[in-house]
């Protein structure tokens, strides 16, 4: 299970489905968030974009 503790990296390694999931933000923010965000953690993530925790949580936990 993913956490918001739990860097972009982490998660990338564990779960390489979550990728389709980033790809999603990474289109909406015109950024590669795997890119730039590797060593954060997904809770910093959303802090930085915006993104709604409980969403994407829930996105990349399904």
């Amino acid at each position: 299970m993913i956490t918001k503790d739990m860097t972009i990296l982490e998660i990338a390694e564990k779960y390489p489905g979550s990728l389709e999931v980033f790809k999603i933000y990474d289109e909406r923010f015109q950024t590669c968030i795997c890119c730039n965000s590797l060593f954060d953690t997904l809770e910093q993530v959303c802090s930085k974009y915006g993104i709604d925790l409980e969403e994407i949580l829930s996105k990349i936990n399904t």
